[in-house]
């Protein structure tokens, strides 16, 4: 008979916010964005640009928190959950101006 680890839900996510002309990734509570830390951006026209480039973002932005929290932990982090933002969350489109 083998023990299973426990599993926790975190109480921080990965947040990915489309604001202005970045992709930002924040490491943030579960419900809220306050207190939110950035920890990466990337230009939306470059990830627009190339085929599966906003996967690859959120990719290489879970497999760095992994790698920080099996650093500070001492485990590897089980899974992620992928969910869409909260309309709160989610951005407004800029207005355009006459002439636009």
């Amino acid at each position: 008979m083998t023990d299973k680890p426990e599993t926790r839900r975190s109480p921080f996510r990965l947040a990915f916010r489309a604001e202005g002309e970045f992709v930002n990734c924040y490491l943030a509570q579960q419900g809220t964005m306050e207190g939110a830390v950035m920890l990466g951006a990337v230009r939306r026209a470059a990830l627009e640009k190339t085929n599966g480039g906003s996967q690859a973002y959120q990719a290489l932005m879970r497999q760095i928190m992994g790698q920080a929290f099996l650093a500070i932990a001492g485990h590897a982090i089980a899974g992620w959950t992928v969910t869409p933002a909260p309309e709160s969350e989610r951005e407004t489109p800029p207005t355009k101006g006459p002439g636009h």
